[in-house]
C-alpha cells in the first residue's frame, strides 16, 4: 500500500560557515557507468530525475528540490492527487554523464510512483518506485560485456521474489531475468546458457536492502547486501550483454530508488564503504 512521508531528501553537505555546497554520492565516488535515483547523486547535475506519464497520457520532467531530493510539489502538482490520478516512469534518467537513461515506452511495463493520486514512499519515508507487475524491463545502453562490474541498489523486496529482481541482463535476443537479481531470497547468477549459481543475500520479504553485486571476473563474483558479504560465485559470464531495470519474470512487487553501476570489481572494503555512505542518506541499517 501507497504511503505518504517526509522523504526531503537531505543531501550530503560540508564546509563551514553560511551556505554549505551540495555534494552528491557521485561525488565521493565517481565514474559510474550509469546512476538512476531519486535524489541528486552529482552536484553538477542539471538534469531531471525522471520523466513522468499521467492517467491522460500528458508527460513531463520531474526534477529536484532545493535539498537534492526529488520535487514532489512538482510530482504531485502534475500528476494530481484525486482517485483517477496516477504516474508511471517512461524515462529514468542517467545522472552519471554517460547518457544512459532507462526508458519504456510500453504503458503496461511502466514502474508507477503515483497512485489514485498518493505517492508511493515505502523505503524509510523517501519517494520510490514501484516495479510494474508483470511487466518486463526498463531498457538501457549499459554495456555488461566486460568481466569488471560493481552494481549499487537501494531496494524494497515485497510479494513473490520467485524468479523476480531489480536487475536484469539481455542479449538484445533473449532477456536473462537471472543475471543480477534476486529470486527465493537468493542472488542468481546466470551466463544465459543454463548454467546459474545462487548465493543466499539474506533478503527478508517486505524489508529495504541496499545490495551490491562485484564481478570482479568472469568467475569472481560476490553479493554483498547491508554491508555484509553473503558469499561467492564462479559462473562463467555470457558477453554481448546489456542492462534491463525491473526485471520481472513471475511478478515481483517490490520497490526501487537507486541502481548505481560501476566498470569495475570494487573490492569488499571499498563497496562498504560505498554502502555505508548510501546508507547515511536512507538510514536503513
Amino acid at each position: 500500500m501507497p504511503r505518504i512521508g517526509i522523504g526531503l531528501g537531505l543531501g550530503l553537505f560540508q564546509g563551514g560557515g553560511g551556505a554549505a555546497p551540495y555534494v552528491g554520492f557521485l561525488d565521493s565516488y565517481p565514474n559510474a557507468a550509469a546512476a538512476y535515483s531519486l535524489r541528486k547523486l552529482r552536484a553538477a547535475y542539471t538534469g531531471n530525475a525522471i520523466r513522468v506519464r499521467r492517467t491522460d497520457l500528458t508527460e513531463q520532467n520531474i526534477g529536484f528540490n532545493a535539498l537534492g531530493g526529488l520535487d514532489t510539489t512538482a510530482l504531485m502538482s502534475f500528476v494530481g492527487t484525486g482517485v483517477l490520478d496516477n504516474g508511471f516512469i517512461t524515462t529514468w534518467y542517467d545522472q552519471s554523464g554517460n547518457g544512459l537513461n532507462a526508458t519504456q515506452t510500453t504503458a503496461l511495463n511502466q514502474p508507477q510512483i503515483v497512485i489514485a493520486g498518493s505517492m508511493y514512499t515505502d523505503i524509510n519515508g523517501f519517494p520510490s518506485i514501484r516495479t510494474a507487475i508483470n511487466a518486463i524491463w526498463m531498457n538501457t545502453s549499459v554495456n555488461l560485456n566486460n568481466a569488471a562490474l560493481s552494481t549499487f541498489k537501494v531496494i524494497r523486496t515485497g510479494g513473490n521474489l520467485s524468479n523476480s529482481g531489480v536487475m536484469g541482463a539481455t542479449d538484445n535476443v533473449n532477456d536473462y531475468a537471472f543475471f543480477n537479481s534476486f529470486a527465493d531470497n537468493n542472488y542468481y547468477y546466470g551466463n544465459g546458457t543454463g548454467a546459474e549459481s545462487s548465493i543466499s543475500a539474506g533478503l527478508t520479504l517486505n524489508s529495504n536492502f541496499i545490495a551490491s553485486t562485484l564481478n570482479r571476473s568472469s568467475t569472481d563474483r560476490q553479493v554483498v547486501t547491508n554491508a555484509v558479504s553473503r558469499g561467492t560465485s564462479n559462473v562463467n559470464k555470457q558477453t554481448n550483454f546489456t542492462m534491463r531495470i525491473n526485471a520481472q519474470y513471475r511478478g515481483l512487487t517490490g520497490f526501487v530508488n537507486e541502481i548505481i553501476a560501476y566498470g569495475s570489481g570494487d573490492s569488499l572494503s571499498t563497496c562498504q564503504a560505498k554502502q555505508n555512505l548510501i546508507n547515511t542518506y536512507y538510514g536503513i541499517y
